[in-house]
Parts: structure tokens; sequence; C-alpha cells
């Protein structure tokens, strides 16, 4: 039995349509308890994530097992759930009155039917502001993979084009990954610009 010990991987920021086109998951060695990772078609593999949006629905079914769907910027969803061993995630999916905008953190795993999901571990409430400084890290965390990936600048750039593909259906992907980014922060902009206009 391995005696090998892991930090616990950072939580990244990502917007929902890259996440639910994620569809690889690996680990990172052999040895027991090694972190899984959700590999990106952005380019970037992430074990933990960390979104924000609107919780829009929430349900049971069993009495140890919450799942929710949470809104992100562009309209697309995030899937999430929490079990036994994420008892304050699950108490908050079980007494939520969507819609509310929330943050949720967790960890990012591919479900038995190939699609990718949010095993949350928190769940807050969220403002307004926080969910804009969220959008904007995101929108910039999100444009600076796509970069360093097509430069070949990251240990993923060749598994994610082994993954993903290499073509121009890849680049049309990567292009609306990126004019997602540019939406959401120009419309996050201005929101912030209508919220602070004395004319408003």
């Amino acid at each position: 039995m391995s005696s090998q010990t892991y930090r616990r991987q950072p939580a990244k920021r990502v917007f929902a349509p890259a996440f639910r086109d994620a569809n690889h998951q690996f680990t990172s060695s052999d040895e027991e308890n090694a972190p899984q990772f959700l590999l990106l078609p952005t380019g970037e593999k992430v074990n933990r994530v960390h979104i924000c949006g609107t919780l829009i629905e929430t349900g049971t079914e069993s009495d140890d097992f919450a799942w929710g769907t949470v809104e992100g910027p562009s309209g697309e969803n995030y899937s999430l759930n929490a079990g036994r061993f994420q008892e304050a995630a699950q108490q908050v999916l079980r007494i939520a009155e969507p819609p509310i905008m929330v943050a949720v953190t967790g960890k990012a795993r591919v479900n038995n039917n190939g699609y990718s999901t949010i095993q949350a571990t928190h769940i807050s409430p969220v403002t307004d502001a926080d969910y804009d400084i969220w959008v904007k890290h995101t929108g910039r965390d999100t444009i600076n993979r796509i970069k360093t990936t097509l430069a070949g600048d990251t240990p993923e750039s060749d598994l994610v084009r082994d993954v993903y593909g290499d073509g121009d259906r890849y680049s049309e992907q990567l292009k609306k990954y990126r004019d997602l980014s540019l939406n959401a922060l120009n419309n996050t902009l201005d929101e912030i610009l209508a919220a602070t206009d004395p004319d408003d």
C-alpha cells in the first residue's frame, strides 16, 4: 500500500460550455489515492473547480444524495451533486429556494453517462459584485488557457489535441470559448458601468 500523499489541488475557474464539453478524466499517476483530473478542451487539467451562477433547480434522489443545476453567464448550465460525504453542500441543495445566485466549489468528475459534473463541497450565496469579479477572472483565465495551449506551452497541450482533435473543428471550438469569454467580460463591464452611471 502506497504512503504517497498529495496536496489539495487548487480550484480553477471555468465557464459552463468548456466544462460541459470536457469528457476525459484521468489520474496523475498509478499511485493509490492519486488525484483525478478532468481535461478541459481549452487545455488545462482540473481537479477542483470554482464556479458562480444562478441555482435554477434542485432535487433529491435519496436520503443522502441531492443535485442542482447552475446557470452560467452564457445561459448554459453546470450540473452538480452532493452525496453523503458532502453533507454541507447537500444540506444547501435541500433547503435552497431557486433562483438564487451562488458560488460552488467542488471536484470535477465525469459521471457514468459520460457527462461532466461537479461534486459540490461548498455552496454559498454571492452578491452581484462577487459574480462580476468571478466573470472577469474566469474570462481572463479562459483566454490565457487557449493562448498557451495553441502555443504548445502546457504539459497538456499534446494530450488535449489527442483527446479533442487538432483540426478546423477544434479551432472553431476554441474560438467559441474565446468569444464567449470576451462577451461575458464586455457584458459584465456594461453592467458595472450602468450600476455606477449617475444618470441611471
